[in-house]
């Protein structure tokens, strides 16, 4: 139970049980970020070159990132069409 969060369903069947995941970059494993006891804002930004796209800023948000496919096509065009109805969505 201490590992369910409220996601949307591309996220979920990306995570599914998974707590830890490799950081692309520096290829350690890493615990995933959990928006419970960590700060959104400490691990990721909004990339400057895409609004739409999430980055990563520590091991953790990087491999969250990954884990979760944030950035799959289908999520950055499910954000272009939030934005063109008006949404606060990205950068």
């Amino acid at each position: 139970m201490n590992n369910l969060a409220l996601a949307c369903p591309h996220c979920n069947s990306s995570k599914w049980a998974c707590e830890r995941d490799t950081d692309p970059v520096t290829g350690q494993v890493v615990a995933l970020f959990n928006p419970r006891t960590q700060d959104w804002s400490d691990h990721f930004q909004w990339s400057r070159r895409n609004p739409l796209r999430l980055d990563g800023t520590t091991p953790c948000g990087r491999a969250t990132v990954e884990r979760l496919q944030i950035n799959a096509p289908a999520m950055l065009e499910a954000r272009r069409i939030l934005r063109l109805a008006g949404l606060k969505v990205g950068g």
